[in-house]
Order: structure tokens, then sequence, then C-alpha cells
């Protein structure tokens, strides 16, 4: 088995968010609009344990930019990280977005180029991509809501899925 066969089994197997982060709330939950349908992107990326270091320092910088965005194009983000075998580990965030544009912007920009340059060849990516409402995002700050929300948009049974899939290269927002 190849190694992008590999880990895409591993992906479509991981059904289950564990070690997230608390969710963090860009937008205040009150100026949200209940029956209005969000863009969330869940990535989950493999690496060697001798990426971390880039990883780390790549991933910090991105959240910061996430968080300086101005106020209606994030919804809010969180991240995962759990150790994998062999001497691997599992890298996730899960953000959502007020409208997918501002999801293709993000992707296209220095900040998130520049990291995935550091990390290219080192890292197999994999995404799953949904619409939710409001109504279903986690309580900002925890941990417990956030993830059972993340378990649910892994197993995809109470989300609609994005389509088409944005697939890397499609021209489609990512």
């Amino acid at each position: 088995m190849s190694k992008a066969d590999a880990a895409t089994a591993a992906f479509l197997a991981d059904t289950e968010a564990s070690n997230a982060m608390p969710w963090q709330s860009f937008t205040p939950a009150n100026e949200l609009v209940n029956d209005q349908e969000y863009y969330c992107v869940a990535t989950w990326g493999i690496m060697s344990l001798m990426a971390g270091p880039a990883f780390w320092s790549k991933t910090g910088q991105i959240n910061n930019s996430i968080a300086r965005l101005p106020r209606g194009q994030c919804v809010g983000s969180t991240v995962a990280v759990r150790f994998a075998w062999p001497f691997s580990f599992v890298a996730e965030t899960l953000t959502v977005w007020h409208d997918p544009k501002y999801s293709k912007d993000f992707f296209q920009s220095d900040t998130h180029t520049e990291g995935m340059k550091a990390l290219q060849g080192r890292v197999e990516f994999r995404a799953h991509r949904v619409w939710v409402k409001s109504s279903d995002l986690p309580q900002a700050g925890h941990s417990g809501s956030t993830s059972r929300f993340w378990t649910a948009v892994k197993t995809g049974q109470q989300f609609r899925k994005v389509e088409p899939p944005f697939w890397p290269g499609s021209g489609a927002p990512r």
C-alpha cells in the first residue's frame, strides 16, 4: 500500500476527535443566523515526528493569522494533535467560515502558503468539508462540546457535505 493510500485509509477510519482544544469563537453566537449554513473545513494530516518543529512553528503563525482576520470571516476554530504509529503524529484543524470565499482567501494567503511549503512532502493532508448551522457549533471554551461537534463532522452523518468536493487543484474554494 502506498503512503498516500495508507494515509487515506487512516483518515477515513479516524472518526473521533481526541485531544481537541476548546472551541475558539471569533463570532459571538448571538451574531450568527440560526438557519444559515456556514462552511466548515476539518483538515487531517499525518506526518513524521521529525516534522513536528516545522509544523508547530507554522501552526502558531497560522492560528494567529486566523485570530486577526476581520470580524465576519471566521466563525471559530480548534486544533487537535495525537501520536500515531509508527513514529508519527496526526494534526487536525477544524475551522468554520461565514462564507467559502473567506476560507479560499485564507488558504491562498502568504501565511498559509508558507506553512504548506515548509511541510511539503512531509505531510499527507486530507479534509472533510460540510455545511453546519450555528446551533451545531460547540460552546466557546468547552472541550466536551468541541469533541462532540468534531466527531459529528468526521462521521458525516449529521451534516450536508459540500458538493462538489473541493480538492486541491480543482480551482474551487478550499
